[in-house]
């Protein structure tokens, strides 16, 4: 869950940020797209465009997770993507009694 470590110090800063800065993370004065385009920056750090052989591939070889686990799997446990997008249910929501916290 390292990914999930990096998440929450990324959102540390920012949270620091806001403070010293104000409303000047906000986009277009509303704080839930700023939190959007946090999430979806993040997403589009790991996006891969690879067919299924190479996943596969990759699933097999690299000690890594492929990029689309790395979101998914890591956001699913965060509260603030749910709050971000109004996450109430569907393939990304999970009850938050069965999400991972370790720090």
């Amino acid at each position: 869950m390292i990914s999930r470590v990096k998440i929450k110090a990324a959102i540390a800063v920012r949270d620091d940020a806001e403070r010293l800065l104000g409303d000047g993370v906000l986009v277009d004065g509303n704080i839930r797209l700023a939190e959007q385009r946090f999430y979806l920056s993040y997403a589009t750090i790991w996006g891969q465009n690879i067919r299924d052989e190479e996943a596969a591939r990759l699933t097999k070889v690299d000690v890594h997770s492929l990029g689309k686990n790395r979101v998914n799997a890591t956001l699913r446990n965060v509260a603030t993507f749910y709050e971000a997008f109004g996450i109430t249910d569907g393939a990304m929501f999970l009850p938050e009694e069965e999400r991972v916290v370790i720090w």
